[in-house]
């Protein structure tokens, strides 16, 4: 995750560096990771605990304002991310295929384990013997 991530998505890096103290993780995904030229907006999935909810969303409307590509953000909270990974949520699993890892790594490494522990996802099939 992070090499790919610091080789292909270091502009975003860059702008979501101040939301790193306030949240466990956050992925870029979505058209602006695509192309971002065709892009109409910058698709963020953040996952923080609710004290920091506030100071977050007061960080993406100040970027918002400046930015060229408003930042559309699904918030949620660690347990719902867990959560909802188990769920296969069709948004979250784009967004863990397609997108790039920003900070979290280990969150998001340990949903997906629990995911794949509790429920079978993310499972690699056994070959069958020859």
């Amino acid at each position: 995750f992070t090499t790919q991530t610091r080789q292909e998505a270091r502009r975003w890096l860059d702008q979501c560096e101040k939301l790193f103290h306030l949240t466990e993780a956050i992925i870029i995904f979505g058209s602006a990771v695509r192309n971002y030229t065709k892009a109409e907006d910058i698709d963020l999935l953040i996952v923080l605990n609710n004290k920091n909810l506030a100071a977050a969303q007061r960080i993406i409307e100040n970027e918002n304002k400046i930015s060229l590509k408003p930042l559309h953000v699904i918030w949620q909270l660690p347990i719902d991310f867990k959560k909802n990974i188990s769920k296969l949520d069709p948004v979250l699993l784009n967004a863990l295929k397609y997108g790039y890892v920003l900070q979290g790594n280990e969150l998001v490494l340990q949903a997906i384990l629990q995911a794949q522990r509790s429920y079978g996802h993310f499972a690699v099939p056994k070959s069958k013997s020859r």
